[in-house]
């Protein structure tokens, strides 16, 4: 297997590409008029497929993990997908019924999982001896190059279908399944080698062990439901009531999450340095980035609230949408790669492909409650939607301030 990862770098950022062109265009493709290319759906329709498309991308990883670790290795699992996705996406343009769709895009959604926790996966193993900074690094930079892909789908989504509707999304992401599939192929084994499967960075005692990853992938649920909303209530509030019109031209909806990612990726070096010497010092550090994520995130809805509680001026609005939309991205790479490298950090690397699969499963679970939540939109309205979101990443911040001293303190007491 090659050990090189920048090939793993690229294949994950065109299959991350690849699936948030078809999640960033999903809901506006469902809601848009026939005459504009689209399916004209009722918002609950398509919130409701957007949260089943995305809990399914997410859940499908703890199918594709199970299956890898114990049945057939992730060469075969890695395979199938990278053909589930092909498939679904030439089935998308000629769907029109609701079940059709549902098909086409549970197919996608299952394909795209099952290579995302293969590649994720392989990065453990790649990088399993390789010094606890280096290794987090790695991670952090593979996080990247997802952050990329989402900044790349994010911006060429909207003009993609303006210009060629589905036909145009559909012929851009075969093509980025097909060189993502030649790049990753190489990672892909069968299985580990004997002498590998009970590989352990930092093994901790079986209860502290369940303490620090259950504490964390329950932590996950919540921080998704609310990261999610950039995709559907955020995107909504964005598209219906924000000005967005500069000298005759519209900004397209999806462009802020987009800038707010780009500001992200500058923003990783900086917080390399801010970290270095707090992740050597301090215990379970990956509780204390959890709750700063959560803080971040509610810094963002507090921005929102007051935006969508009172009428401001256009660029007041811009600068707030974008600064609202680079705190959860900041916010994100506090808790997305924490969570893949503690998986692989703390747990035996014969089952870190179904490790891995347990914090995408977490992902779709907060992916699902955030299509729900913000299918009620209409009903409690965008002020109040930001205000619960808010009070959501308050409560577990201070969640993980307690699971933080919890871990701690059992891990004095397994020490003495």
């Amino acid at each position: 297997m090659t050990t090189h990862p920048r090939p793993l770098f690229i294949a994950g950022f065109l299959i991350s590409s690849v699936y948030y062109i078809i999640t960033s265009i999903l809901p506006i493709y469902c809601i848009e008029s026939c005459a504009q290319g689209g399916l004209e759906w009722s918002k609950a329709e398509a919130f409701s497929l957007y949260g089943t498309y995305v809990a399914v991308a997410c859940i499908s990883p703890f199918l594709g993990g199970l299956c890898a670790d114990f049945f057939c290795g992730r060469r075969i699992v890695a395979s199938f997908g990278y053909i589930l996705a092909l498939c679904g996406i030439l089935l998308l343009p000629s769907c029109r019924d609701s079940y059709s769709i549902l098909v086409s895009t549970l197919s996608i959604a299952l394909g795209t999982g099952f290579v995302k926790v293969c590649l994720m996966s392989s990065l453990g193993t790649i990088t399993l001896t390789m010094d606890q900074n280096i290794r987090q690094k790695l991670y952090e930079y593979y996080y990247v190059g997802m952050c990329m892909g989402f900044v790349v789908g994010n911006f060429v989504a909207n003009p993609l279908f303006d210009l060629f509707k589905i036909k145009g999304i559909v012929g851009t992401v075969i093509g980025g399944v097909i060189i993502s599939a030649l790049l990753g192929f190489q990672y892909f084994t069968p299985f580990m080698k004997k002498e590998e499967t009970n590989t352990t960075i930092h093994p901790l005692p079986r209860g502290l062990l369940f303490l620090v990853l259950g504490g964390l992938i329950f932590l996950a649920i919540p921080f998704f439901l609310v990261s999610h909303q950039c995709h559907t209530s955020i995107s909504l509030f964005i598209h219906q009531a924000v000005d967005r019109s500069i000298a005759g031209f519209t900004i397209p909806t999806l462009w802020f999450a987009s800038l707010g990612s780009l500001i992200m990726v500058f923003f990783v070096p900086l917080h390399r340095r801010l970290w270095r010497s707090r992740e050597t010092s301090l215990d379970f550090c990956e509780f204390v980035k959890t709750g700063v994520g959560f803080l971040l995130s509610a810094s963002g809805f507090v921005c929102l609230s007051l935006l969508a509680a009172h009428q401001a001026n256009l660029a007041t609005s811009i600068f707030a949408l974008l600064f609202a939309n680079a705190l959860f991205l900041i916010a994100d790479i506090h808790v997305r790669p924490v969570l893949f490298s503690s998986v692989t950090r703390y747990v035996p690397s014969k089952y870190h492909t179904f490790s891995t699969a347990i914090v995408y499963t977490s992902v779709g679970l907060g992916a699902k409650l955030a299509g729900t939540f913000a299918a009620r939109v209409d009903s409690i309205g965008f002020t109040n939607t930001f205000s619960i979101c808010t009070l959501i990443c308050l409560t577990c911040a201070a969640l993980s301030a307690l699971l933080w001293q919890q871990s701690a303190r059992a891990q004095v007491r397994a020490l003495s």
